[in-house]
């Protein structure tokens, strides 16, 4: 039992030392082109007559701005 409880003390320094650890950025992360990437995908798929092209009820998603107004 008073080796656990030595355990026990030790455990919160632990955790302070996972937390302090720095995490570098990937270098194998891409970068993603809204214009060449997403913005087709949104034109193909939800901004056509009827959906999310602004002629009906629904939200416009024609342009970057329309998408973030309604990311958030």
């Amino acid at each position: 039992m008073k080796h656990f409880i030595k355990i026990l003390r030790f455990l919160p320094l632990l955790a302070f030392w996972q937390c302090t650890q720095q995490v570098s950025p990937s270098a194998d992360v891409p970068v993603v082109s809204y214009a060449q990437e997403i913005s087709p995908i949104i034109s193909a798929n939800c901004s056509i007559s009827g959906c999310h092209d602004g002629s009906s009820d629904l939200f416009p998603l024609l342009s970057y701005d329309d998408l973030l107004q309604r990311g958030a």
